[in-house]
């Protein structure tokens, strides 16, 4: 069962949608929402499930990069492996694999996102470990 809500967004944020909505033939504002909703919920929730996803960060590595290691190597737990690409000469983006507790993979990502030069942190959770 649905349930209606009020929200308010800027409107320049609502010019967006609806222009993507147009673009894309996608008439349903409700389901775009739901599947924004969906996703953060996914990428913040807290739990002692064991899931595998993948960090994606762009940073600047000038500001960034002596912040950035130490982070990762409080967290090398649960981090399996990362690739590293330059974007410029000052920008770098960075794949990191991980596997634990979807709770510490959430602290890892509210970590990275406080470190000054950090421009964007993007967890994605692929697989959930069902017990065997």
């Amino acid at each position: 069962m649905s349930e209606k809500i009020s929200i308010s967004i800027p409107r320049e944020l609502l010019n967006e949608l609806e222009q993507f909505m147009d673009e894309k033939k996608s008439g349903d504002r409700s389901k775009i929402i739901q599947l924004a909703l969906k996703n953060f919920l996914d990428e913040n929730k807290e739990s002692d499930e064991l899931v595998y996803g993948v960090i994606s960060v762009v940073y600047d590595f000038e500001v960034a990069e002596t912040d950035f290691t130490r982070v990762q190597h409080e967290y090398a737990e649960v981090i399996m492996s990362n690739s590293h690409v330059h974007v410029s000469h000052k920008e770098c983006m960075e794949a990191i694999f991980v596997r634990g507790k979807r709770s510490e993979i959430v602290r890892l990502v509210k970590e990275l996102n406080r470190i000054k030069g950090i421009k964007k942190v993007k967890p994605t959770f692929s697989y959930i470990e069902q017990d065997a």
